[in-house]
Parts: C-alpha cells; structure tokens; sequence
C-alpha cells in the first residue's frame, strides 16, 4: 500500500474479520482526535528476601478510539 488513505470503517460478519457486510463507511476528511493504547500485564513474583519482581506476562488488550464529525451540510464533496 502506498501513499496516505483517508480512513474506511468496514463491517464483518464474524468476529475473524472473514467475511465482510458490503457496509462501508469513508471518512471525507481526518479524524477530530483519536487515542491509541496499549498496557503490558505484569505479575508480582515474590523474592526469598521478601521483595516482589515484576515479570511480563502478556499484553493487555490495545484500545483504539477515534472522534470524528458526520457532515450532511454538503460542505465536503467525495
């Protein structure tokens, strides 16, 4: 893929992203604001001295949020 797309919100059938609806939905212009996170899950384990070590278990789940406008002005022109 080359070169920078506006933003395609596509709908599946499935939660395997499989087989798609046919809803597709363009965005005219970029999103207002968006936020993106990803946390790692830790477990303490526990030290003959008494102390607790953090050791990575996993990945959390990564949370993704978009904020954006719907325009039925006509002020945009796909």
């Amino acid at each position: 893929m080359s070169g920078l797309k506006k933003l395609e919100i596509i709908a599946y059938e499935d939660e395997k992203f499989s087989e798609e609806t046919g809803n597709h939905f363009k965005m005219m212009v970029n999103p207002a604001n968006y936020d993106e996170k990803k946390m790692i899950a830790y477990e303490e384990i526990k030290e003959p001295d008494g102390g607790n070590t953090p050791k990575y278990r996993a990945y959390n789940d990564e949370i993704f949020k978009i904020d954006f406008y719907l325009d039925n002005t006509g002020a945009f022109i796909s």
